[in-house]
């Protein structure tokens, strides 16, 4: 499966990256900053999903009046749509 290439050049599971950096020919294989990146990435997922549903939230349009209770309508001073759409009435 490795198609010709030797055993510590790559392998289906990770190969050579993730081994012993301290074996010649592996200084710097090993990223260092790890924790660092993994924040800055969580970070970003963050904003971006903060950034898109706020967008989502701004967009939101009722065609039709619900007939049960949708939260997304009393979120963060909707006010229009809480005015237009009071909580309907349980049967």
């Amino acid at each position: 499966m490795a198609g010709g290439y030797p055993k510590w050049v790559w392998s289906p599971s990770g190969g050579w990256q993730w081994q012993d950096v301290m074996k010649p020919g592996m200084q710097g294989a090993h990223n260092k900053n790890w924790a660092r990146n993994t924040g800055i990435a969580l970070a970003a997922s963050f904003a971006f999903t903060a950034y898109l549903f706020n967008v989502s939230r701004q967009i939101e349009q009722r065609p039709q009046e619900p007939v049960r209770k949708i939260p997304s309508i009393h979120w963060w001073g909707r006010k229009e749509l809480r005015d237009a759409y009071p909580d309907p009435k349980p049967f």
